[in-house]
């Protein structure tokens, strides 16, 4: 029920404002504002699968690698979960936003045979810094980017983390270029297609 569900998220943002972050160098405000923004596009179903000490410092974790990025920076990092399994790792992307995004990743890994158990995507309005430090999560004034993180398993996934790391930041920046670039395109094709026209007349 939607009362249920405001109770999941009630629950989540209380989780979150007493929660002290461990990798975030003083930056516990900034991590608050993140999280309630990021509890936006997470539902009561999601928060009951997922409770808030499991899901808390996956966004700690998320935040952390966004922390820094530098201008048009496509940041890819595989961490692995040191469960002993050498099979189990967490996959956390920040860039720009854009469209294809979630779906370009998923067919990366799924590409490199990696399983998806579970994940969470966000865009986030934010400033950085002239260093490519995040300084605050706005509204309207920021820059607006893509954030994942995924839990991932795949065999022999220690060996295989920087191929992986690889593959996704390549098929990032295929996508990112041709949604930057189809504007000139459509607009050459119009361009010619007017020529051909012109001809015919």
């Amino acid at each position: 029920t939607s009362a249920r569900s405001t109770d999941r998220v009630q629950s989540f943002l209380a989780a979150v404002d007493i929660h002290e972050p461990t990798s975030l160098d003083h930056n516990e405000d900034l991590f608050r504002i993140f999280a309630r923004h990021l509890s936006r596009s997470l539902d009561g179903r999601y928060l009951d699968r997922h409770p808030p000490a499991e899901l808390i410092p996956a966004i700690e974790e998320l935040l952390s690698c966004a922390l820094f990025r530098e201008e048009n920076e496509i940041k890819v990092q595989v961490k692995l979960i040191e469960d002993g399994s050498e099979s189990r790792g967490i996959l956390i992307t920040t860039l720009p936003d854009q469209p294809f995004i979630v779906s370009v990743v998923r067919q990366a890994l799924f590409w490199n045979s990696v399983r998806v158990l579970r994940s969470f995507q966000t865009v986030v309005e934010v400033r950085r810094e002239a260093t490519g430090r995040m300084s605050a999560v706005t509204t309207n004034d920021g820059t607006k980017e893509a954030m994942g993180w995924i839990e991932i398993e795949a065999d022999n996934l220690k060996a295989r983390k920087n191929e992986i790391e690889a593959h996704v930041k390549q098929r990032l920046g295929f996508v990112t270029r041709s949604v930057s670039d189809y504007p000139t395109m459509r607009s050459n094709i119009e361009e010619f297609n007017k020529s051909l026209e012109n001809i015919g007349s």
